[in-house]
């Protein structure tokens, strides 16, 4: 999943970051279908992942020296903001100079607003600058008192392969023999505990539930919470125990049906259990992918709250809130009149700035810490990745685009990264807000705002 090339090029800095943006195409074109409120799609094996490789440019743009300065951003960005149709609603926005970190355009973008999952872009940064991209969780079983406890660690991309895996090395491991005491049927107890507090979010709309767009969030779950990797396969209503069956099931192949117990109880594996085996999870930086590629919400979610464990903080909503903010503080951006409530955006209540967002993007496109850099590195590519795929895929656009879409009922937001025309990269971050009727109006002109940059 790692990119040789990327990490080639980060060693360059900024300036080959910003040929990499130009130069990256894909490979192999994910399809994606829409989904209700949020671009959310269907999660893909990780090794179906769409992978991105660099492509020969026959011309590439001149690397920029000079800044992009206030009266260009205005003269390139004014006429599309002042002709928004009636149709596109409410339209703020804030571009950041990345070199410089100099805002040079803005239409109330100090102006608070839901950002939908544009908010993702702020949970990728805290989770690769709190956690580290190499980081990995780990699904565990253990045995108490006869019983084999499978403990949750945050791992929510499993799949019925990876878990047999670990029911066989569990099964490997148990005690055997007439004086061992575990020769009986053995019942799986699952440990979810991991998280704190309400599974669901009270700011979340009953919708969002039936439109498959989130579920209780636990700390194990197979393919982020949906019945199956088929696309378009429903979220399950209790992503847990739909795992601990899956791993029960798998255990009684290897012990035979005999040997385990049907029924799946919740407990706890006790001070006295002892450990079995360990499944380690995709690593933080590939879940990162998973969730802005897709814009994954149950994957957010999940890091909103491995972040506020590291913190020490519970790992809650009101957890969540307190890792997200600050890492918004640690790079350095005033965090007046921002209100975060859930990790993947779906929440209306979220409130933040187009200049905070931008502003972020810009402080992580230029961090000294390498694992934060891969935000900009991870967002979906303009005509050929993730929630982009389909999106500003002309001659001058493509593959010089990289954002983060959003969508709930009447709001569009987009947010990344741009290449000007002289080769300087740009952060943006545009809302659209109060959007009458459909939102098809609304993501065209924020598009539309997203192309005048790369003209500068």
């Amino acid at each position: 999943m790692r990119r040789k090339s990327s990490r080639r090029l980060r060693a360059a800095g900024l300036a080959l970051m910003v040929l990499l943006v130009v130069a990256l195409l894909v490979i192999n074109l994910l399809h994606l279908a829409p989904a209700v409120l949020t671009r959310t799609t269907p999660l893909v094996p990780q090794e179906d992942l769409p992978t991105v490789g660099a492509v020969q440019v026959t011309v590439a743009p001149p690397l920029g020296q000079d800044p992009v300065t206030a009266e260009d951003a205005e003269a390139a960005l004014g006429p599309v903001f002042e002709s928004f149709p009636a149709a596109a609603g409410h339209v703020t926005g804030s571009v950041v100079d990345v070199a410089s970190g100099d805002q040079v355009f803005s239409r109330s973008g100090d102006d608070p607003g839901t950002p939908a999952s544009s908010l993702k872009t702020l949970t990728a940064a805290a989770a690769l600058s709190v956690l580290g991209e190499d980081r990995t969780v780990a699904t565990s079983t253990y045995s108490a008192a006869g019983d084999v406890v499978l403990v949750g660690g945050g791992d929510v991309l499993l799949t019925p392969e990876r878990l047999a895996v670990l029911a066989a090395d569990t099964a490997a491991a148990l005690p055997e023999g007439p004086d061992s005491g575990e020769a009986g049927p053995v019942q799986v107890v699952l440990e979810d505990t991991l998280f704190d507090g309400s599974t669901l979010s009270p700011h979340w709309d009953e919708s969002l539930l039936t439109s498959n767009n989130i579920a209780p969030v636990m700390p194990i779950a197979m393919f982020a919470a949906r019945a199956s990797a088929a696309s378009g396969a429903p979220r399950v209503s209790d992503p847990a125990m739909t795992a601990a069956l899956a791993f029960r099931d798998a255990l009684a192949a290897e012990l035979g049906e005999g040997r385990v117990v049907a029924e799946v109880v919740r407990g706890d594996r006790g001070e006295s259990a002892e450990p079995l085996a360990r499944l380690v999870s995709p690593t933080i930086g590939e879940m990162v992918e998973v969730m802005t590629q897709h814009s994954e919400n149950y994957v957010a979610e999940t890091l909103g709250r491995l972040v506020a464990i590291e913190l020490g903080q519970p790992a809650s909503f009101g957890g969540v809130a307190h890792g997200l903010n600050r890492a918004l503080e640690r790079m350095g951006i005033d965090t007046a009149g921002a209100s975060i409530v859930d990790a993947s955006g779906l929440a209306a209540a979220n409130q933040v700035t187009p200049e905070q967002l931008a502003l972020m993007m810009a402080a992580v496109t230029t961090a000294g810490h390498e694992d934060l850099r891969d935000v900009s590195y991870l967002l979906p590519i303009a005509g050929a990745t993730g929630t982009m795929a389909n999106r500003l895929g002309t001659e001058q656009t493509l593959g010089r685009v990289r954002a983060k879409t959003g969508t709930l009922a009447g709001v569009v937001t987009l947010t990344g990264l741009a290449v000007t025309e002289n080769g300087r990269l740009v952060a943006f971050s545009f809302f659209a807000r109060d959007v009458p009727g459909s939102l098809g109006a609304a993501r065209a002109e924020l598009d539309r705002a997203a192309a005048a940059l790369t003209t500068l």
